[in-house]
């Protein structure tokens, strides 16, 4: 009997985390589900909590589980990525992996979502010699720290084609990379029917969050590029005159080190009661919908899916200058923009704010349109598929 293949599109992603652009990406494979026929199969550097989200996209192929099969006990968990390729049995492995993709799959297209996928893109490129995109959702200095393995390199040379997430990116790009290929911008997006389904009052009660005072919120992944040493200045200045204020970091895990240097100065200052974690929810529309005010601390933001999220609830946001996509998203609006890691102004913008209920909702509004008018899915998909199908 002969087999027929099937023609898909080749998702390639470094993992399944609940961040940026995983959930980006998800949003748009969603969308091209249920709008068109194509059909895709996923292969993810790593395993998370959305696996199952990519699993309704088509079947899932996680290429640690591959590569590392048989490379159990002490040696597969302390061993790093760039050792286990010596391992005897690595490319037994890979070859394999790939001879079952041929035999299943006619890979027309592969969309490599993110700037880091060189080690899984270059043995699907072996096998399927078809065009390849690049979704490029980073800046330039997380970049360019990846970039000292060679992943990036190999990604935009491999790829006949990218995509940056903003403005802010594809300058960006077009500055410090010599790539002599198309550019296309797809930014990020959000559903515009998305609704809250937990009311704040479920939210607070379930985590232990004063009910009557003023919720400043940060979100993301907990690094110094995120601002986790700002945030922590933060809650110090705004606390030795405001007792009435609450802070909340939305994102990241207890394991994290900048968790632990956060609790560690919070202890320190005496601080920890003012402040909650919440690690890793499903809904983070729910959670940004208790917040008063939501801070971007980044130092270098490619976009910022929380921004819209919060633009969606009408919430206001402050970020710094220069700091990349959140100004493009609220147009270079002064009223959002802090100097340049100011602390102090900062501290001052919040304290302002805080005690003008008018301007938050004017900032909100403001914000609200902006999403509406730029940044929803049925906006964004339709130019996602002009991309990937012409």
């Amino acid at each position: 009997m002969i087999k027929i293949k099937k023609d898909v599109i080749a998702v390639v992603s470094p993992d399944a985390s609940r961040t940026g652009a995983p959930i980006l990406i998800l949003r748009y494979l969603n969308w091209l589900k249920s709008k068109t026929e194509l059909q895709f199969i996923v292969i993810l550097g790593s395993n998370g909590p959305l696996y199952k989200e990519f699993e309704m996209i088509g079947p899932v192929y996680i290429w640690n589980d591959i590569v590392h099969k048989h490379n159990t006990g002490v040696l597969n968990r302390v061993i790093s990525k760039i050792l286990v390729k010596l391992l005897p049995d690595y490319d037994r492995l890979a070859d394999k992996f790939a001879s079952k993709l041929k035999n299943n799959y006619r890979v027309n297209l592969i969309i490599s979502n993110t700037s880091v996928n060189g080690e899984y893109l270059k043995l699907l490129q072996n096998c399927f010699k078809c065009k390849t995109i690049t979704y490029v959702h980073e800046g330039y200095k997380f970049l360019k720290s990846f970039n000292q393995s060679k992943l990036v390199k190999y990604n935009f040379e491999q790829s006949d084609e990218l995509i940056a997430v903003s403005y802010f990116v594809k300058n960006m790009l077009t500055k410090n990379f010599q790539l002599n290929k198309p550019i296309h911008m797809l930014n990020g997006c959000i559903n515009d029917v998305e609704k809250v389904a937990l009311s704040k009052e479920f939210i607070k009660k379930n985590n232990n969050i004063p009910k009557d005072k003023f919720i400043i919120m940060c979100c993301g992944y907990m690094t110094w590029h995120k601002g986790t040493d700002i945030f922590v200045q933060i809650v110090y200045q705004l606390s030795k005159t405001n007792q009435e204020i609450h802070f909340i970091w939305l994102g990241g895990d207890s394991k994290a080190i900048a968790y632990k240097q956060m609790i560690f100065d919070l202890e320190k200052l005496n601080l920890l009661q003012n402040v909650s974690f919440i690690f890793n929810v499903f809904n983070s529309i729910d959670y940004i919908n208790i917040a008063d005010i939501l801070l971007i601390l980044s130092r270098e933001e490619s976009f910022s899916l929380v921004t819209i999220e919060a633009g969606l609830l009408k919430k206001p946001i402050l970020c710094f200058e220069n700091s990349g996509g959140p100004l493009e998203i609220v147009n270079f609006d002064k009223r959002f923009q802090i100097p340049y890691l100011d602390v102090t102004k900062f501290c001052c913008r919040i304290r302002s704010l805080s005690n003008d209920n008018i301007e938050r909702v004017q900032m909100g509004k403001y914000l609200y349109e902006r999403v509406i008018s730029n940044y929803t899915l049925a906006k964004q998909a339709r130019n996602f598929l002009n991309i990937i199908t012409k």
